[in-house]
């Protein structure tokens, strides 16, 4: 918490190069001459670690991309950018500044609707830039926050291990290096080399949880709540919670079955024997599988499908945008049809409903095709058009897949059993966004002394 930085804190102590490439080493590798992205706000962090990011890839024959963000809540928001396009410049860095378009400013949810449009924009800007790893400053402080804002809403492991060093994020790797540093330390590091940088007065408003516990931090600090042992608390469940994730891992691998037609089933016998625990991680992560969802459902919904499961001869239920059944010796995970989404129109390499990557052979994509749910339409009529695959599927699945249209008209379907040599116009592969078998939690090392 950035407050406790005025409690017993050496000021002069700054981050050295060496100490930002040990870092750089927990959350590598990079490869030769990386070309790596950095969000950059103007503020203390982001310009400190732009600041060593750019002189640890010059010494590697690297380039950097800085991205800022004007979210245009702020009357200074513009001036802040364009300060922040000239630092760069002064120091010869590719810049660029991506503005948050909305009808209206937002009145609830502020944080976090800004949080999901800023990383809309960062991804979106890396995958233009062929861009890989993208780098963001969240720092001890933030990490010790995080921590006690989801201690205070009762999470568990999963949620008390905090931010990882880095994660997977829509195909881009999301790097925090600066986790194990406190901020005052950041500051002190801009103050040394003098880099000039901006304050945001909002991260101090009490409008806010995150300032409001900033400006907790005195007291907090005094009952032994502080960086230290919060950061420590965010190391101990991040290592549990990678122990978990492998065992998970390793169970999904062994009992459940993803089919190339977009639909997950678990062995039940072998579903039933896991302890409780195991049993919630493994529907979590078939449901946000299926779904593409951020967030696991609640909790009381979660319990109410394990009691069902556990109880009910033929349970049939839906949550987190799926449809979850019992048949045969398996729960099979279908998508719920009033989550799909609306018609669209075609475009390559589009990822449909979170769960298939399509594909075209053909450029340009006829502008009058269309792709949205393939619905009712029947298991005769689809087997006429040479669809078997799609026509033996079970009816409350087949409705789910995606299908193309020309005016509203079943044009065809997509080829979902497509392998490297297909020919089809139209291939539909299941790569969901939220792979079923994860990426292990990344802990975050110890705390920089």
């Amino acid at each position: 918490m950035t407050g406790v930085a005025a409690f017993n804190k050496n000021t002069a102590r700054h981050l050295s190069p060496a100490e930002f490439d040990g870092l750089m080493q927990h959350c590598g590798p990079f490869g030769d001459a990386p070309h790596v992205a950095v969000a950059v706000s103007g503020g203390p962090d982001s310009i400190a670690l732009t600041h060593l990011l750019h002189d640890w890839l010059k010494q590697r024959g690297g380039k950097l991309f800085a991205i800022t963000i004007d979210h245009q809540l702020r009357a200074e928001s513009a001036s802040e950018a364009a300060q922040v396009a000239s630092w760069c410049a002064a120091k010869t860095i590719a810049h660029t500044t991506l503005k948050w378009e909305k009808e209206h400013a937002p009145t609830s949810a502020i944080h976090q609707q800004a949080r999901n449009a800023r990383y809309e924009l960062l991804l979106k800007a890396c995958r233009e830039q062929q861009v890989g790893h993208l780098f963001v400053a969240h720092h001890a402080d933030d990490q010790a926050e995080t921590v006690l804002m989801r201690f205070l809403k009762g999470s568990g492991v999963d949620g008390l291990a905090g931010m990882p060093s880095s994660r997977m994020m829509d195909g881009i790797r999301l790097i925090r290096p600066l986790l194990p540093v406190q901020k005052y330390v950041l500051e002190a590091t801009c103050t040394a080399n003098s880099w000039a940088f901006v304050r945001d007065p909002s991260n101090e408003s009490d409008a806010y949880l995150r300032g409001r516990l900033r400006n907790l931090a005195a007291p907090l600090a005094q009952e032994g709540i502080t960086t230290a042992s919060l950061y420590e608390m965010a190391r101990s469940a991040g290592m549990a919670r990678a122990t978990l994730e492998t065992t998970t891992n390793q169970w999904l691998e062994q009992y459940a079955e993803v089919s190339p037609l977009g639909h997950i089933q678990i062995d039940m016998k072998a579903w039933k024997q896991l302890g409780d625990d195991m049993k919630r991680r493994v529907l979590i992560r078939v449901l946000l599988c299926m779904s593409g969802e951020d967030y696991p459902p609640k909790n009381a919904s979660l319990e109410l499908l394990v009691h069902n499961l556990l109880t009910k001869e033929t349970p049939h239920q839906t949550l987190c945008g799926c449809q979850i059944i019992m048949q045969f010796g398996f729960i099979k995970f279908y998508r719920e049809h009033a989550a799909l989404p609306k018609p669209a129109r075609l475009e390559n390499n589009m990822l449909w409903d979170n769960r298939f990557k399509i594909i075209t052979q053909s450029s340009p994509i006829d502008k009058n095709l269309s792709i949205a749910p393939l619905g009712a339409w029947g298991r005769e009529l689809l087997e006429k058009m040479g669809y078997k695959d799609v026509a033996n599927c079970a009816a409350l699945h087949r409705a789910t897949l995606p299908a193309l249209y020309v005016d509203n008209q079943l044009h065809s379907v997509p080829e979902l059993m497509a392998d490297a040599s297909s020919q089809a116009l139209v291939k539909a592969i299941f790569l969901p966004k939220r792979m079923l078998l994860s990426d292990i939690f990344k802990p975050c090392p110890a705390l920089l002394g």
